[in-house]
């Protein structure tokens, strides 16, 4: 069903639609002339006016099959949801020209790629001037994570998009979303800004984790934490300065990331953690180590490696293990000093000679 609201203002509301195949061509040309309808009465100079060119309202939307054409760019698309709305107008300031519009879509599900449809709010609103274009906000939510942004062009003549953003993402999303099961469990908020220009990408920010929790046979340290600053490209991403905590101790190093292959590579110095919460991470039945009841403070150079959700991964470095004046009740003060190197693939430790010693244990 179809109701056509007001032909002045031409707002119409529809009920179920569905559309296959269809194809929307958006064109902008240099000079900013677009293919976009304008007004059919003249404006009038001197004042600021806004002319309504169409709103619309969709109660249920589904696209099959269908495309978006900008310019000489083919994107295809496949979605459908509740609620629909989409509205431009027009607007003259003193002979500069704008479409202004907004748009939004509740609940709706996009098929991308091989990633699982999920529901989504999405809402817009930009701006069309003849010689640029902007998104003045863009706010985009899916089930458990949320983002926030702003993006303009300043010139068709020489394109450079320039943007911001910030927002929250909940690793929930990436182990259904991804297909990624493997993946931790926790979240990061982010905030950062960025330009694409001639294909290229560069990205800075900001990022605070946490309530991070790994439940690896061979690797379960409990929550960590992390923060830190980090740059990005199309190919890679650099996390200069990482701080995280875990283990009762504290880790700093940089973290680098190639999107091919999702491989990672941290290198790292940790101070200060626990021997026995390390022991009790790696404890598991065919690696029994926490009835050793050894403790002391742990300071740990490494580099480590791993493939997309902690596969693989592979670790090596220099330990010192340095015995506490204190220590709880029952564990053994424990001094040591040793290489090693830990392959989860090939499940097993090697230690390079060392020697460990050990002491009376502590009493109450």
């Amino acid at each position: 069903m179809s109701i056509v609201e007001s032909f002045w203002s031409r707002k119409i509301s529809l009920g179920n639609v569905e559309m296959s195949h269809f194809s929307a061509h958006v064109r902008v040309d240099r000079d900013g002339s677009t293919n976009m309808p304008g007004p059919k009465t003249p404006v009038k100079q001197g004042r600021p006016t806004v002319q309504s060119l169409f709103d619309l309202k969709i109660a249920q939307l589904r696209l099959l099959d269908g495309e978006i054409l900008w310019n000489d760019t083919r994107k295809p698309l496949a979605a459908e949801g509740g609620k629909f709305e989409f509205a431009m107008d027009y607007a003259d300031n003193a002979g500069s020209p704008a479409y202004l519009g907004r748009m939004s879509w509740q609940k709706f599900k996009l098929a991308a790629w091989r990633f699982l449809p999920f529901a989504s709010d999405l809402s817009a609103r930009f701006a069309l001037r003849p010689d640029s274009f902007s998104i003045t906000q863009l706010q985009w939510k899916i089930p458990h994570s949320e983002i926030d942004a702003q993006a303009s062009l300043a010139s068709f003549s020489q394109p450079a998009w320039n943007f911001r953003y910030r927002g929250q993402l909940n690793f929930e999303d990436i182990r259904s979303i991804l297909r990624k099961p493997g993946t931790p469990g926790g979240n990061v908020e982010f905030t950062g800004e960025g330009k694409y220009s001639e294909k290229e990408l560069n990205v800075t920010g900001l990022y605070t984790a946490g309530e991070i929790s790994m439940m690896y046979q061979w690797f379960h340290p409990g929550i960590v934490s992390t923060r830190g600053s980090y740059r990005a490209d199309q190919h890679s991403l650099d996390v200069p300065n990482l701080e995280a905590i875990l283990l009762g101790g504290s880790v700093t190093g940089r973290l680098h990331v190639d999107f091919s292959g999702q491989k990672f590579r941290a290198e790292t110095k940790a101070r200060g953690m626990d021997l026995s919460r390390i022991l009790a991470a790696e404890d598991n039945p065919n690696l029994p180590i926490v009835p050793l009841h050894w403790g002391s403070r742990v300071d740990v150079d490494s580099t480590t490696s791993w493939i997309a959700d902690f596969k693989h991964m592979d670790s090596r470095g220099v330990m010192l293990w340095a015995p506490l004046d204190a220590l709880p009740s029952g564990q053994i003060p424990t001094s040591a000093r040793f290489e090693y190197h830990y392959d989860m693939s090939g499940q097993r430790v090697e230690l390079a000679a060392s020697e460990i010693m050990t002491r009376q244990a502590a009493s109450k």
